[in-house]
């Protein structure tokens, strides 16, 4: 395997150790903060790897996942699925391609528009559609990294879910 190809290799399994402290955490602030992170990371891997379109989706996927933690606006969601569709589509050189964008739309939906439980669920949706990219494109991190994070996300639900509901507290 040639030099930069291992390097690639390791970027991405540094992305992996930078992804799962995101997907743990169960503060939804904290997971975009740390979301974020990761995505600078796993971009640099898919851009080392020679796939410009998932390199692309994930930096959207970084900005986007900052953006979405200082507001929800709707338009602003808007703009972040159309910027994914008009820079990612002509990278993409075979349908595979289509599945980093597919996810990156869908993880945007869930990062503006749902929390707690119902986002970590749609967040594996995500992880789903990225590793069947990364299991093609023979990303050892990113095969490895969406793997765990399934895993992660359904026990960050279920840690959710037996976390004891606190009463409001009126003004």
């Amino acid at each position: 395997m040639a030099g930069e190809l291992w390097f690639a290799q390791l970027v991405g399994l540094i992305a992996f150790l930078m992804g799962v402290t995101a997907f743990w955490q169960k503060d939804d602030q904290a997971f975009r903060r740390q979301l974020t992170a990761y995505c600078a990371m796993i971009c640099a891997h898919f851009f080392l790897m020679g796939a410009p379109a998932a390199g692309i989706a994930a930096a959207m996927s970084g900005v986007r996942s900052l953006v979405s933690s200082h507001t929800r606006n709707g338009w602003i969601m808007f703009g972040f699925l159309l910027a994914i569709w008009a820079l990612g589509l002509p990278k993409v050189q075979d349908p595979v391609q289509l599945l980093p964008m597919l996810g990156t739309s869908l993880g945007t939906y869930g990062l503006f528009r749902l929390q707690g439980i119902a986002m970590r669920l749609c967040m594996m949706g995500v992880n789903l559609l990225w590793l069947g990219h990364n299991l093609w494109l023979g990303s050892w991190g990113g095969s490895l990294i969406e793997s765990v994070f399934f895993v992660v996300n359904i026990i960050t639900i279920y840690r959710l879910h037996k976390r004891p509901v606190l009463p409001e507290v009126p003004d």
